[in-house]
Parts: C-alpha cells; structure tokens; sequence
C-alpha cells in the first residue's frame, strides 16, 4: 500500500522585528531632532534678518526723508533757519505731512536716552509726526556748510538776524560704519536768500 506525502509549504511571514521597529525608531527620533534644530536655526536666522531690514529700512527712510526736507528749505525773515549740532529748524517746501509746495515749519531733533539711546524725530508746526530710535548711533551732530563750503557746527554762524540758508547739512556720526552715518551731506536746491512769504503782498 503506498502511502500519499502531503507537501506542506510555508507562506514567507510579513513584518518587522522587534529588532527592526527598534532601529526605525532610532532613525526616525534622530530625524524629528535634526529637523527641530533645523527649525530652530531657521527662526533664529529669520529674525536676525528681519531686525537687520527693520534697521536698513530706518535708516533709509531717514535718509530719503532728511534729504527732501532739508533740500527743500525755504528762506523766510519771519522763519529764519536756526541749527545746532543736535537739531535743525526752518521752513521747507518738501514737508512729509503738510501740502507739498507750501512753506511749512519743520524741525529734525536728535535725542538721547538711556533706554533707548539716540533717537530722530521729525516735527511740523509744533507737532512730533514722526520718531525712531537708533541704538547703534555713537555721536551723530548736524553740521553745516556756508557758501564758501566752509564747515560750521551751528546755523548762522555769526550773531545777529540772518535769514540766508547754508548751501548744504549734514548728519553724521561718529561711527562711519553705520548705515544712519551715509547721510551726511544734502544740498540746498532752493534759494538762500530771503523771498517772501506766498500770499504776502509786496510793501512799498
């Protein structure tokens, strides 16, 4: 009698190890930590770079401010320009928040504190429209140029009543690598003598 053989084949089992699931684990806790770091390190960056535009667009903006203000200065006998090295104040036809084309009384001031170190203001008519504090400033001054191009700390530079403007001011600052430091010099486009005020009849 002949006996039947049954052939049993055994199915391949699927899964992993206990083994395997303890090195996918591994791999996978070392991945979530470097991607944390990376995170961590793309945040610290990122802010370091948003401070860094927020002080470059500052300091342009005072620059592109400064410069139309300060070109457009108006010379009146009522509203003569007075300047020492800390602050600026006349009549500008290029104002920031008046009608452009008008005389308007303008003031730059420089101040310190010290909880925020120096800070610019900007003002029209008796009223602060405009301030920024500028930490990384060391010393900055206004100074002034006559029409010889001779350098005087304090506008005019003699004693009396003098309405002429000087042909050129400047911000500068004891530390030239600063970026508030490049605006140092803007030229006077308007006249430096005195003209009289718009509306104003001529007096025989």
């Amino acid at each position: 009698m002949k006996r039947s053989v049954s052939c049993h084949t055994h199915a391949p089992r699927s899964g992993f190890t206990l083994m395997e699931t303890l090195v996918m684990l591994v791999l996978l806790s070392f991945s979530v930590l470097l991607m944390f770091q990376m995170l961590g390190s793309y945040r610290i960056a990122h802010e370091r770079v948003a401070a860094q535009s927020e002080r470059i667009s500052k300091a342009a903006l005072v620059h592109a401010w400064l410069a139309e203000t300060l070109a457009g200065q108006f010379a009146l006998k009522d509203t003569p320009l007075r300047g020492d090295d800390l602050s600026v104040a006349g009549v500008t036809l290029n104002p920031l928040y008046a009608s452009p084309g008008a005389p308007t009384p303008f003031t730059w001031r420089l101040d310190f504190t010290a909880r925020d170190g120096w800070q610019v203001s900007y003002r029209e008519y008796d009223k602060t429209w405009w301030s920024a504090a500028f930490p990384d400033l060391v010393e900055p001054h206004f100074i002034y140029f006559d029409a010889q191009g001779k350098v005087q700390d304090r506008w005019p530079p003699a004693l009396g009543l003098q309405v002429e403007l000087p042909r050129a001011v400047a911000l500068v600052d004891a530390a030239p690598a600063d970026a508030i430091g490049r605006v140092n010099y803007v030229a006077v486009h308007g006249p430096n003598k005195e003209q009289l005020a718009f509306f104003q009849p001529e007096q025989d």
